[in-house]
C-alpha cells in the first residue's frame, strides 16, 4: 500500500498517510481533517536531486480496482493494481513497477518545484489499454465488464534534461538521449492548484458537533443530531441513511447501499420479479408482487468473491427490519466503497443470481441499469472468533477478509 508524507497543515509536523485514507489525524496537535482530492487524487515521487527547478513531472496513470468479467461460460474475477504512463513518451518506461510501493510519496503542494504536464491519455483510455490486455486472455466472447470499486489516480515522476540526455531524478542517472523538443506536445498545468489535496474540518455542518468515522471512511457520522455525511467538491454534503435494529454490545454495523434502479432489458420491478428470475426455491408470497425491488451492494470493499456473495445475500433477503435514526454505541465498519461503484456491480450481481444462467448471460449486453435513489444503510452482524455472522440472513464474512478489503 502507498504511503505520503505530508505535513499537518494546523502546526506543521510530519504526517504519514495510507493511501486509503480520508482523515488526517495529527499525533502531536490531534488536529482531524477530512482530505478532499478532487476526481483524481494526484503524488508526485521524490527526487533525489538539489536543483529541483529545473524538473519536468511526467504524469503516470495509476489503476487499483476489482474487475468483474462476464462471458458465455460465466463471471470472472479479479484484483489489479497498474500503473500506465500517460504520454506519448516511447523512451519513458511504460511503468513505474513497485516504485510507489518502496518510496514515500507527496501530494502536489504550492511548494512543489519545477514544471508538471497533463496526461496526454485520459482514464478512458488507461481503461481501453486495460481493457485490451484483458480481451487477449480471453477464449471466449465477452458479454460484460465491470470496473468496480478502481481507484484511478495521477502520479508524477520526476525527470531532468542535461545536454540533449533525460535523466531519471529519482535515481539521478541517464535514461535516454532525447532532443529538446521531445517535450513539445504536452501541455502544462496552468494552475498547480487543481492538483493540490484540500482540507476541511471534521466538523458536523448541521450542529457544529465532531463527525465520527475510522480514517479510511468515505461517510462520516454525527452522533449528535445523527446525520451522515460524504464528501463533495464544495465540501461535505448529506446523504440519507439508517441503521438496522442489532445488539449493541457485540458485534459490527456493516454499510450497504440500498439501490432503487430502473432496469431496462428484463423484468425487474418487484421482490416476486427477483424471485422469479433466480429460480428461487421459495413460495411466492402474493405480498411480494406489490413490494417494491430494491439491490444491496456492500458499501465497502472487499474480494471479489465476498462482495459478490454479500450483495446476493442481502438482495434475496430483501430486508424489512423497523429502522431507527439514532446511532448505536457499537462500532461501525467504514465506508469504503462509493454508490457509483456499486451501481457498476448490479449487473454482475444479475448475472450471477440469474437462472438458468447461460441463457441470461446472453441477455446482459442488452439490460441497462440507471440509479434512482439510494440510501445508505448499517446492518448488524454479530461476532465470532473469526467471523462477522448476521443469522437472521444466514450471511457471513471472515474478519481477515473485512480488514484486508481495506487496503483495496
Amino acid at each position: 500500500m502507498w504511503q505520503i508524507e505530508h505535513q499537518c497543515p494546523q502546526c506543521g509536523a510530519p504526517v504519514t498517510l495510507q493511501e486509503t485514507d480520508h482523515l488526517l489525524t495529527c499525533p502531536f496537535c490531534r488536529t482531524r481533517l477530512y482530505l478532499i482530492t478532487g476526481q483524481h487524487p494526484s503524488y508526485c515521487l521524490p527526487s533525489a536531486v538539489s536543483d529541483a527547478t529545473d524538473l519536468l513531472y511526467i504524469p503516470y496513470w495509476r489503476f487499483k480496482g476489482l474487475v468483474f468479467t462476464c462471458t458465455d461460460s460465466g463471471t470472472a474475477t479479479k484484483v489489479m493494481d497498474t500503473s500506465t504512463v500517460a504520454a506519448h513518451l516511447k523512451w519513458m518506461p511504460n511503468s513505474l513497477g513497485v516504485r510507489p510501493q518502496a518510496m514515500k510519496l507527496r501530494f502536489i503542494t504550492p511548494q512543489t518545484q519545477g514544471t508538471m504536464f497533463m496526461p496526454q491519455l485520459s482514464v478512458t483510455d488507461m481503461l481501453k489499454r486495460i481493457e485490451e490486455q484483458l480481451d487477449a486472455a480471453l477464449r471466449t466472447s465477452l458479454l460484460y465488464r465491470a470496473f468496480i470499486g478502481e481507484t484511478a489516480s495521477t502520479l508524477f515522476a520526476p525527470f531532468f534534461m542535461r545536454s540533449g540526455t533525460a535523466f531519471d531524478a529519482i535515481l539521478d542517472r541517464p535514461l535516454a538521449q532525447v532532443t529538446e523538443t521531445a517535450f513539445a506536445a504536452l501541455k502544462q498545468f496552468e494552475q498547480t492548484k487543481d492538483l493540490q489535496v484540500k482540507f476541511i474540518a471534521c466538523l458536523c455542518p448541521a450542529c457544529g458537533s465532531d463527525l465520527d468515522g475510522e480514517k479510511e471512511s468515505m461517510v462520516l457520522l454525527c452522533r449528535n443530531c445523527s446525520s451522515a455525511w460524504r464528501s463533495s467538491v464544495s465540501g461535505l454534503e448529506q446523504i440519507a441513511y439508517t441503521v438496522l435494529p442489532g445488539n449493541d454490545t457485540q458485534g459490527d454495523y456493516l454499510p450497504f447501499w440500498k439501490i432503487k434502479a430502473r432496469v431496462d432489458g428484463v423484468e425487474l420491478k418487484s421482490r416476486a420479479d427477483f424471485m422469479r428470475l433466480t429460480n428461487a426455491t421459495q413460495l411466492i408470497k402474493r405480498q411480494w408482487e406489490e413490494r417494491e425491488f430494491y439491490f444491496w451492494s456492500p458499501a465497502f470493499k472487499v474480494s471479489p468473491e465476498p462482495f459478490l456473495r454479500l450483495s446476493q445475500g442481502v438482495t434475496m433477503v430483501q430486508p424489512e427490519a423497523a429502522e431507527m435514526q439514532d446511532i448505536p454505541k457499537a462500532p461501525f465498519h467504514p465506508v469504503t466503497l462509493a454508490v457509483q461503484e456499486a451501481v457498476e456491480s448490479l449487473k454482475v450481481v444479475l448475472a450471477e443470481s440469474a437462472i438458468p444462467k447461460k441463457t441470461f448471460l446472453q441477455k446482459l449486453p442488452e439490460i441497462s441499469i440507471q440509479i434512482v435513489s439510494f440510501k445508505l444503510v448499517y446492518v448488524p452482524f454479530q461476532s465470532s472468533a473469526s467471523e462477522f455472522i448476521n443469522p437472521a440472513m444466514c450471511l457471513s464474512i471472515n474478519k481477515n477478509t473485512l480488514r484486508w478489503g481495506i487496503t483495496l
